[in-house]
């Protein structure tokens, strides 16, 4: 009896000491894992970690745009002369030039030999190809504080009809070619694009500019008729993709020039 008693002990303290130490591993195992470097992390020579922000890439060939038109570099207000240029120059200019007329919520991506700047969809008038009103240019901006909840639900639905634009800036030396596929509605291509991110990374910025790299901006238009669910994606256009950044005032902050000789 004594002996059953003495191995059920035994056993029991064998247990116990297991159990601690898979309690001991665990904990070790997760103070550990709270140190080690992710992915995003960079330890520097004085053990300070840099993070390095992530940035997706733009799915290439690029979408199948509406038209598209390149912007030479010699027509731009450019602070430095090209050999002391770097990509980060190249997207101030733009990026500013955006902001003045009126363009935020700027999405950035990656692409082979530098990256790509896209805007958010804005409203524009399809007779002349001028902006929209502030209060009626972009889809969630135009809602009037006396609209009911239904003409809200469908003010941010697409529901009024009218026309729209996405503009696609890419900086790259690289030759970029469009993709065949066709995009029925902007959702869909929303969903194919995909976010960016807000800014532009340090380590893609401080990247040397060349004059093998282009500047090109691509216009990707939406239409949408009294009775659609979504706003359909327009192949053809009324306008040259250089009216369309005259009449959205771009380059009158971008190269004046360029668009006093393209309108």
């Amino acid at each position: 009896m004594l002996s059953i008693k003495f191995k059920f002990l035994k056993g029991l303290i064998c247990a116990g000491a297991g159990l601690v130490s898979i309690v001991i591993f665990t904990i070790g195992y997760f103070s550990c894992s709270e140190n080690r470097v992710t992915s995003t992390d960079i330890t520097s020579s004085n053990n300070s970690k840099i993070i390095i922000n992530k940035i997706p890439e733009l799915p290439w060939p690029i979408p199948k745009a509406t038209s598209y038109c390149e912007i030479n570099y010699n027509s731009l207000c450019l602070q430095n002369s090209i050999p002391k240029l770097k990509l980060n120059d190249i997207n101030y200019v733009i990026k500013t030039a955006l902001e003045s007329a009126g363009f935020s919520e700027l999405h950035y991506y990656e692409i082979p030999g530098g990256f790509a700047l896209l805007t958010r969809i804005e409203r524009f008038d399809h007779e002349s190809g001028d902006s929209a009103p502030d209060n009626y240019r972009w889809t969630k901006e135009y809602l009037s504080p006396k609209l009911n909840i239904l003409e809200i639900i469908k003010a941010l639905s697409f529901e009024r009809s009218g026309y729209f634009r996405v503009i696609l800036f890419t900086i790259t030396s690289e030759t970029v070619q469009q993709s065949n596929k066709m995009f029925l509605d902007y959702n869909d291509f929303s969903d194919f694009i995909g976010d960016g991110v807000p800014t532009l990374p340090t380590e893609i910025g401080n990247r040397n500019f060349s004059t093998n790299i282009k500047c090109i901006a691509w216009i990707y238009e939406f239409e949408k008729r009294k009775g659609d669910a979504n706003a359909v994606f327009r192949l053809e256009s009324t306008f040259s993709a250089l009216v369309h950044l005259c009449n959205a005032k771009i380059l009158m902050y971008l190269s004046p020039n360029l668009c006093k000789r393209g309108v």
